[in-house]
């Protein structure tokens, strides 16, 4: 099967190549997702462990009784607390360390012969000494030190001397930190190796909650992921997803001390689960059959495995030094049992994770193009209801988006979808997680219902505007899709309201179902209410940019969507939770979002996202809002324009759907503008998105 799929990817590879495109961006490359990841702790001077490429070989690979190689870990987290001397989180050592000390940590990592050097250098024996592939590059997780508040003797940035008592200055030292893991991590260029991310030492929320969220942006500009840690019942660790990071692993804290209760593996298993965590397996030198405790190691084991661990979530592996080395070691027999025992549930997740992408190797087979295909073209994103937003969207404000007319005087219809959602009222209450203090009740549900249905506006006034238009250029080849999003059942929240007399509490997954289920029920009674004759309703969009919150309703709500004959959809921002496994979660159709246009991005990540888009059946989404004008300070034009040069370059306009994200008015923006800069890029845009249409629904 190995042997096929090689060969499958080669001639992929060629005909990539000759399309223009890079095989070195597609989505495999991009994939941060880790299943299996161990702590390396490294970098103090109190550390014996000599982290080279010996002692790399039990973490990397397996070796089977039959000469065959399975591959272990795949990914790497190396951290330190301290220094020896000063420490890298709070609570560690008196002294904080410095900026000379959070240099010397990457050099460190970095340096030949050692850390992920030596490990890029034996996962390349392992390819050159066995012939067996690895099927992803292993991922490296690089901590970042907290800058620990109230210091004043870190140092200087740009002749600046640091002083923690101050936000911004915490945040700058861990954006120069991150800057130079980047830089460094692109100058070795290890090439078994990719950077996934980054991770936050601190092991609770208390110094660091107004800083996490900061930091978190800023690895997301740079295409990586911000992971954590939290020790057991810490401070925020319910909360790690509003404090801004991308994953948090779970610490039973069982291990550690014998007077604690087996129940407290359960009972960590229990609150990763309903959080939406992945688990940390904890062990040290004391699972070695001299120190008597490898019992309590077998216990995680046993629990992950009654609990489902093993089958559905990540893991992190704590093993104290080394300790997973010297089971490996060990002369005797009770600990190179241990050992495999835990080896060999490692190497069978692996498997597993290549088991479950069958359909992307199925879709590497496909010689023509493998853009996702729905029955949309060209959707554009209204966002509309909240009290904050510049359009009231009445039929006037619509027109630019129905019809385009050119300089030339020519008119032509323009978007064939409509998405209306909206994540916040503007008074203080979301209608999704992390926008505003309060969490969405019944009555704000229903404000929200009155909003997509009020006379003269939204809906109606799309719908009038499109029979207005049909009297000036004929009717439409088509019929104008509409889809509706869906406010999210926010987990945890009890204020909701009462659903046929009973109080609904969206900790209980059957209740947050019911509520959606109700909110779809009661806008198609609406919407059949109102008969629109220019739309047709093709189904409904879920709000949560990420599965985190949401994955084990997610299934059953689109199986009730499909019961009305309708469709489940989704757009998923870059690296989100469940972003390359839309389709596990039964969405009938998914754009992807580059977030180039809001970030510092090197124009190569638009075609890393559009090869990604390829490889896994989905759409993709143009980003822009009022700064793409040439009026705006702070002007992006050229991001806008990188979009459509990277949309035509991969093919984009000619084979998948599209979806266009425009800031809430950046069309009508276009459409008022005298510039002729603006005139001749709304036009560029409009000539795409005709011609798009006019082949899309040709091949569909």
């Amino acid at each position: 099967m190995l042997k096929i799929r090689i060969a499958y990817k080669l001639l992929f590879s060629l005909l990539l190549v000759a399309a223009g495109i890079s095989f070195n961006s597609c989505a495999s490359k991009q994939d941060l997702t880790i299943r299996d990841m161990v702590l390396i702790y490294d970098g103090g001077a109190h550390r014996s462990i000599k982290w080279d490429k010996e002692h790399f070989a039990p973490y990397v690979s397996l070796e089977n009784e039959d000469g065959t190689k399975d591959w272990l870990f795949d990914g790497f987290l190396f951290l330190e607390i301290h220094d020896g001397t000063r420490g890298f989180a709070s609570y560690y050592k008196d002294l904080a360390a410095r900026k000379v000390e959070w240099k010397k940590l990457i050099d460190n990592y970095f340096c030949e012969g050692n850390a992920i050097m030596a490990l890029n250098s034996q996962i390349s024996d392992v390819l050159e000494s066995s012939g067996t592939k690895m099927p992803t590059k292993r991922k490296v997780v690089i901590t970042v030190p907290e800058p620990i508040p109230n210091q004043t003797d870190w140092g200087e940035i740009d002749g600046k001397s640091m002083d923690f008592s101050k936000k911004e200055d915490r945040l700058e030292a861990c954006k120069w930190f991150i800057d130079y893991a980047l830089e460094s991590f692109e100058k070795a260029n290890p090439e078994n190796l990719e950077l996934a991310g980054f991770y936050w030492v601190a092991e609770e929320a208390t110094n660091s909650r107004d800083l996490v969220k900061h930091v978190a942006d800023y690895t997301k500009m740079h295409g990586r992921r911000l992971y954590w840690i939290p020790y057991f019942n810490s401070d925020g660790y319910n909360e790690w997803e509003e404090l801004g990071f991308d994953q948090a692993f779970y610490q039973p804290n069982y291990f550690f001390n014998e007077e604690r209760p087996i129940s407290q593996i359960v009972k960590a298993c229990e609150n990763a689960m309903k959080y939406g965590m992945s688990m940390e397996m904890e062990f040290d030198d004391r699972a070695l059959a001299k120190n008597g405790w490898g019992y309590r190691m077998r216990d995680y084991i046993r629990i992950f495995d009654q609990h489902g661990v093993w089958d559905k979530m990540e893991v992190a592996y704590y093993q104290g030094g080394d300790a997973f080395y010297k089971l490996y070691h060990s002369d005797k027999a009770e600990d190179n049992e241990l050992y495999m025992l835990l080896a060999k549930i490692i190497a069978k997740r692996q498997k597993v994770d290549l088991e479950e992408n069958q359909d992307q190797i199925a879709e590497e087979r496909v010689v023509e193009s493998s853009y996702g295909k729905t029955d949309v073209a060209d959707l554009v994103l209204i966002y509309q209801g909240g009290v904050h937003r510049p359009m009231e969207w009445d039929k006037d404000q619509f027109l630019p988006y129905v019809v385009h007319e050119d300089q030339q005087g020519n008119k032509e219809w323009l978007f064939d979808g409509f998405l209306f959602l909206e994540f916040k009222d503007g008074k203080g209450y979301d209608f999704a997680p992390g926008y505003s203090p309060n969490k969405a009740r019944r009555q704000e549900w229903e404000w929200l219902l009155d909003r997509r249905f009020e006379k003269g506006k939204a809906i109606s006034a799309l719908n009038a505007c499109i029979e207005e238009q049909k009297e000036v250029i004929g009717e439409p080849e088509f019929k104008h899709k509409l889809i509706s999003g869906i406010p999210s059942p926010i987990l945890e929240q009890k204020d909701w309201g009462k659903l046929n007399g009973k109080t609904l509490d969206f900790s209980v997954a059957d209740d947050r179902l019911e509520a959606g289920r109700w909110y779809i029920d009661q806008f198609l009674e609406r919407y059949e209410s109102e008969g629109y004759d220019n739309l047709e309703l093709k189904g409904f969009y879920w709000v949560d940019e990420d599965v985190r919150r949401c994955a084990d309703i997610l299934v059953p709500l689109g199986d009730y969507i499909r019961s009305k004959g309708l469709k489940f959809y989704w757009i998923p921002y870059w690296g989100a939770k469940g972003y390359n496994d839309w389709e596990k979660y039964q969405f009938d159709f998914a754009w992807i979002q580059p977030n180039y246009f809001f970030h510092d991005l090197k124009e190569q990540h638009l075609n890393n996202v559009c090869n990604h888009g390829y490889s896994k059946g989905m759409g993709l989404e143009m980003e822009f809002d009022a700064r793409a004008l040439s009026s705006s300070d702070d002007n992006r034009r050229d991001k806008l324009v990188d979009y459509i040069n990277a949309f035509e370059n991969n093919g984009v306009y000619k084979n998948a759907s599209i979806a266009y994200y425009e800031g809430g008015n950046g069309i009508y923006n276009f459409y008022k503008s005298t510039n002729s800069e603006d005139k001749q890029l709304i036009d560029r845009m409009a000539k795409l998105i005709i011609e798009h249409r006019k082949t899309f629904f040709q091949k569909n």
